[in-house]
C-alpha cells in the first residue's frame, strides 16, 4: 500500500487542512448550521401583462416570497431572458403565494392580465 494521499481534505475557505492514504478512515467535523437572514425587504410590483423584471440578482438573498395579489395567474422565469405565457419557469396562481428558497438569480413574470400588485418577500 502506498502511502501518497488519496485525498486532501480542505476547509470552507478552501485551506488544505490534512490528507486521507488508501485504506484509512477519518473523521470530520461538520457544521450544519443553516444560514439565517437578519433582515427583510418588502416590496410591491405593479402587474403587467408583458415581461417585467420581479426581482434582480442578489448573491445575499437567502430566499423569498412571492404574493400574487391579483386574480390573474402569474408566470414566473427564472433568469435574465423575457418570460411569456407559452416560455416560463412555474404559474403562481391569483391570490396564492410561494416561497422561492436558495435561488439568489434574475426573477421576471408575466400576468395573463394586469389587475393588481404583487407583493415580494425577501
Amino acid at each position: 500500500m502506498s502511502d501518497s494521499p488519496a485525498a486532501i481534505l480542505f476547509d470552507v475557505t478552501g485551506t488544505a487542512i490534512g490528507t486521507v492514504v488508501d485504506g484509512a478512515s477519518v473523521r470530520l467535523k461538520v457544521d450544519a448550521r443553516k444560514s439565517i437572514a437578519l433582515n427583510a425587504v418588502r416590496t410591491s410590483v405593479p402587474a403587467s401583462d408583458t415581461d417585467i423584471l420581479l426581482l434582480d440578482s442578489n448573491v445575499s438573498r437567502l430566499s423569498c416570497i412571492i404574493y400574487n395579489e391579483s386574480d390573474s395567474p402569474l408566470h414566473i422565469g427564472f433568469g435574465s431572458t423575457p418570460v411569456t405565457l407559452e416560455d416560463f419557469t412555474l404559474i403562481i396562481s391569483g391570490q396564492s403565494e410561494r416561497e422561492l428558497p436558495a435561488f439568489s438569480g434574475i426573477i421576471r413574470g408575466i400576468w395573463q392580465t394586469n389587475s393588481v400588485t404583487l407583493g415580494l418577500r425577501k
